[in-house]
């Protein structure tokens, strides 16, 4: 019976030392994240490690969730804006949304075809030259 005392008591003793779970306002928490903040951002402004947060996004539903919802919540203002802008023709959000939500991209392709060995880079060079005169590159 002794032997099992001092396991609890060693486990009493380990319980003691360990600090105490800080609270944090899940309202809050969603705000900060609904403002584009960092983890290590949320934490500064929360008072705690940004170790904490992040041991607290793995481990507490209730604080992940409240991440999640104002990081949605924060992509879902900016993207109303973006469309705002799209709906009223600026060209610039058009591009952006289409690059980032479409696929759409800018490339510069240049090929060169050489039937000998050595040709090839003479020819590479010739034609970036030509591009780069006709405002290709």
């Amino acid at each position: 019976m002794r032997e099992f005392e001092d396991i609890e008591g060693l486990k009493r003793r380990m319980t003691m030392r360990t600090k105490p779970r800080k609270a944090f306002d899940l309202a809050e928490v969603e705000r900060l994240a609904s403002l584009g903040l960092t983890r290590e951002q949320i934490a500064a402004a929360l008072g705690a490690s940004a170790s904490t947060v992040y041991n607290r996004l793995r481990d507490d539903e209730e604080f992940s969730e409240a991440v999640k919802r104002g990081e949605a919540l924060g992509i879902g203002a900016v993207a109303s804006k973006l469309m705002d802008q799209i709906n009223e023709g600026n060209t610039t959000a058009m591009i952006f949304y289409l690059k980032s939500r479409a696929g759409w991209r800018e490339s510069s392709e240049i090929r060169v075809e050489a039937n000998t060995p050595g040709e090839g880079m003479a020819a590479v060079y010739a034609t970036m030259r030509e591009a780069n005169s006709n405002g290709c590159l």
